[in-house]
């Protein structure tokens, strides 16, 4: 009976592997029919120039073994938007994890941006802050101070950015993570794969935030 057990595992394992690699073709057939359905452009890499700019992206470079996939593409003229997976290798042996995003890059010229990053703040954010403080807090602005973990390296042309209004616009936003370059926002989704469930709630909320940062320029 004991020299059953490896077979068993054996087995289990090729089950299992099987079943997953189903249940990702089904996924990726799904994505594919709802972005015909839309009229959407849909590949299995980024286009050169999307690339490029996801390229500026502290992202694109962390880890190893970066790799992208399923990259849908909306365009309406003012704002390019693409969405897609994207997924890096950390640590090695035991150590080793995979680690997946959904992400959505907008690209509009009527967003001048200095390099910044915004996420939700977090106890490893504080306690990390305490050993580099480069989390740019607003003495006015104590609410959104406490509610998100800001860096950039031009810390005086992200204040001017991040005004009053952007400020509020983006307290209504409160579980946002992005970062910002020039003319492109970056909207990421740790964790989580692309399906027909969420790329539209994700590419919505990729254009409402490009929009107010738009619209809150003063």
């Amino acid at each position: 009976m004991a020299a059953l057990i490896p077979i068993v595992i054996m087995v289990c394992l090729g089950l299992g592997y099987w079943w997953s690699s189903v249940q990702e073709k089904k996924r990726r057939q799904r994505l594919i029919e709802m972005a015909q359905s839309l009229g959407l452009e849909i590949a299995w890499e980024l286009a050169p120039q999307d690339n490029a700019r996801f390229q500026r992206f502290d992202l694109s470079r962390m880890g190893r073994q970066q790799h992208i996939q399923m990259a849908i593409c909306a365009d309406t003229g003012e704002t390019r938007m693409v969405i897609f997976e994207f997924r890096y290798v950390k640590g090695q042996g035991k150590n080793r994890v995979d680690r997946y995003f959904s992400l959505v890059l907008c690209t509009d010229n009527r967003i001048r941006a200095p390099k910044l990053a915004l996420e939700p703040e977090s106890w490893m954010n504080a306690i990390a802050a305490l050993v580099d403080a480069r989390d740019i807090d607003f003495n006015e602005d104590p609410e959104f101070s406490a509610a998100f973990h800001l860096v950039g390296r031009e810390e005086d042309s992200v204040r001017r950015f991040m005004n009053e209004s952007r400020r509020k616009a983006l307290l209504k936003n409160p579980n946002v993570r992005l970062e910002v370059d020039g003319d492109c926002v970056l909207v990421t989704k740790p964790h989580q794969k692309l399906d027909t469930e969420n790329v539209r709630v994700y590419m919505s909320e990729a254009l409402a935030i490009t929009q107010l940062l738009i619209d809150s320029a003063n």
